[in-house]
């Protein structure tokens, strides 16, 4: 016969899943020894399956904060704040499971870094918000190459008062970034609308 909710809940190794597992089949009114339908054993298998193929990569010491996206060379580009030189990295994989990358240090004036968003832009290169804690500005980082190693930097709003909080950057329909930011001033929601690529000139 089928399997229960009991047998089939401890397949899953990771501890944390298997308490979700238990608690969820609760909430949906199962029993342990009740005959749990075949596509939830399938979930099950398919959990445990992506789970043996996930592999972990040390890239950044004291990696606090970070924000990835796929390059436009298929390779992931992550934007990480180093939490013990409050430097803002660029890091960039040499493959998909990142076994190898390059690491550039884009920002190091002050505390900089803090809640980095990465985009890639409609030039295929590389957009970052972050936080310049220093001085409480909002500033991007536009790569000038697809592992970041050379980039620009501009502070998009120096009005300091922006609070310390996320970022985060997409590209608009024109093909220019588009951030929004806490202003710890007012409380308020704020966005920022790059003018051209490198973000070197934005509306606030």
């Amino acid at each position: 016969g089928a399997p229960n909710v009991q047998q089939v809940v401890a397949q899953l190794a990771d501890p944390v899943a298997y308490s979700n597992a238990v608690r969820l089949t609760q909430e949906a009114g199962y029993s342990p020894t009740q005959a749990v339908p075949t596509c939830v054993r399938a979930m099950v298998h398919a959990y445990r399956a992506s789970r043996a193929n996930v592999v972990a990569r040390s890239l950044s010491f004291d990696g606090a904060f970070s924000s990835v996206i796929s390059g436009s060379d298929g390779l992931p580009l992550v934007a990480v704040f180093d939490s013990n030189n409050n430097d803002l990295k660029a890091v960039h994989c040499a493959d998909a499971t990142c076994s190898a990358a390059t690491t550039t240090v884009l920002d190091s004036t002050g505390n900089v870094g803090r809640y980095p968003s990465v985009t890639v832009g409609a030039d295929g290169l590389g957009l970052i918000s972050y936080l310049d804690a220093t001085n409480s500005n909002l500033k991007v980082a536009h790569c000038t190459n697809l592992a970041c190693s050379a980039f620009t930097i501009a502070t998009v709003d120096a009005s300091g008062k922006v609070g310390d909080s996320q970022t985060s950057i997409t590209v608009g329909t024109d093909g220019f970034g588009l951030i929004s930011y806490y202003d710890g001033t007012g409380g308020d929601l704020d966005v920022a609308h790059c003018s051209n690529l490198a973000c070197s000139a934005a509306t606030t």
